[in-house]
């Protein structure tokens, strides 16, 4: 009778956890679904933007994503955001942290050199960062007002062929 009491027992305590987790677990996400914390733009700021890994036309974020407040750096709103930086007075200078690019191409590119290249025609510097890159990468970056290699870093620029 006494082992029986106590499996009963431990169902109960599981099935307690699991709907109380659930239950946090559902909250967590519709929080981080809804929340949309704004950054704060304070005067004589720098606009990071990152430049590396996955670029994709279009953002492609899953819950995971949203949950932990991570955001896949996509084509379209990064051509905006360098727009947007060109008339917001509060953002004095660009920096791009550039890396190996993946999902684009050469026209792509392209656009987000003219975003750059706009950016610094407004007279707002714009610096670019690699640790590595390759060729697209660092075509992007020639739209910079400068560009730095850290000292341990890798730039493969083999040209177009």
């Amino acid at each position: 009778m006494a082992g029986k009491g106590r499996v009963i027992l431990f169902v109960v305590l599981a099935l307690f956890i699991l709907f109380f987790g659930a239950i946090g677990t559902g909250i967590a996400v519709i929080y981080a679904l809804m929340s949309d914390d704004a950054p704060s733009i304070e005067h004589h700021s720098v606009l990071l933007c990152e430049l590396r890994g996955s670029v994709g036309e279009l953002a492609e974020s899953s819950v995971r994503d949203q949950i932990f407040g991570r955001r896949p750096v996509n084509l379209t709103e990064t051509v905006q955001l360098l727009r947007h930086a060109v008339d917001d007075a509060r953002i004095d200078r660009i920096a791009l942290r550039m890396g190996n690019l993946s999902g684009i191409g050469w026209g792509a590119g392209g656009e987000i050199r003219d975003a750059i290249l706009l950016c610094r025609e407004s007279g707002k510097p714009v610096d670019a960062h690699f640790e590595m890159g390759g060729d697209l990468a660092y075509f992007i970056a020639t739209g910079a007002s400068r560009i730095y290699l850290s000292p341990g870093g890798l730039l493969a620029v083999d040209g177009l062929y």
